[in-house]
């Protein structure tokens, strides 16, 4: 493993475990006030115990970042262990105060921690840094990784088919009247996230006619180099989802196929998303020069 770069992010990345472990990476969780209490995400309390208590409690959480100290510590850590620079990458600075908690803790350690943003959100943010991780293991400098970052950023896409409107009227994406409305109804809302901002895709009365629209959208991104399917507590949907995705996207080839990542998201973006959502994130292939 190259030493000359560490890569560090937060729970809401959605980076599955091996992979973080592949390539050595810090991960600060993310804190979820549930009942007063406050959670750290996948270290005090598992992912599906909050959403089981979610769903059981009819309690809907908040979320918290991560402290200015919480980050210090790991730079720290991950410095002492002997990696040269940092390379800290999380999700957009208006959707969540993570990058900003970083940031502020980057400024104790001139000239060898960098923050960057993803713009986005779950494994948006984790195909960055992956992809940055992977070249630095080739050899890649700081600033080389920090161009993929970049570079990578602009072919991620993710659309989202959300079951509920509440739990996210009530982050403020929608209005409240508009979640009953749509709640009476038993209207879906696809979004997507680009740029730090949630966008509406398409309204559907059913199940079946959201995924159908989903695999337009995602048909519509092209080949496909990188590809994960999420959910909030909805394994069973999600699993259903993934001979569809790979049947309908352009240029899947056998390695993708052997790894589509199924992630359940975190509950500090689940929460915003409610329970029984999911989603397709992914990376267009590159185009050749």
């Amino acid at each position: 493993m190259n030493h000359a770069i560490g890569f560090v992010t937060d729970t809401t990345s959605d980076i599955p475990a091996e992979e973080a472990a592949k390539y050595e990476m810090g991960i600060v969780p993310a804190n979820i006030i549930f009942g007063g209490k406050s959670f750290r995400d996948g270290v005090d309390i598992s992912r599906s115990e909050l959403y089981r208590r979610m769903a059981t409690e009819r309690l809907l959480p908040t979320t918290s970042s991560p402290s200015v100290g919480a980050f210090e510590e790991m730079f720290e850590s991950m410095l002492t262990r002997g990696f040269q620079k940092i390379l800290s990458v999380h999700p957009a600075s208006n959707l969540s105060g993570i990058f900003n908690a970083a940031n502020v803790a980057s400024s104790h350690f001139p000239d060898r921690v960098k923050v960057l943003e993803s713009g986005t959100v779950s494994m948006g943010t984790g195909f960055q840094i992956l992809a940055a991780a992977e070249a630095a293991r080739q050899g890649a400098t700081l600033e080389a990784a920090c161009n993929l970052v970049a570079e990578t950023r602009k072919r991620v896409h993710l659309v989202a088919l959300l079951e509920s409107l509440t739990n996210l009227a009530h982050s403020g994406r929608v209005p409240m009247v508009l979640a009953g409305i749509g709640n009476f109804l038993q209207i879906k809302l696809l979004i997507s996230i680009m740029e730090g901002t949630v966008n509406r895709v398409a309204q559907v009365r059913t199940h079946s006619r959201g995924v159908a629209v989903l695999l337009e959208q995602v048909r519509s991104w092209g080949p496909i180099e990188g590809l994960a399917i999420a959910h909030a507590n909805a394994r069973n949907v999600a699993d259903a989802l993934v001979p569809q995705i790979t049947q309908s996207i352009q240029g899947v080839n056998r390695m993708l196929q052997e790894k589509v990542f199924m992630i359940e998201i975190s509950p500090a973006v689940g929460i915003h998303t409610g329970p029984g959502a999911v989603g397709v994130i992914a990376v267009s292939a590159a185009t050749k020069q």
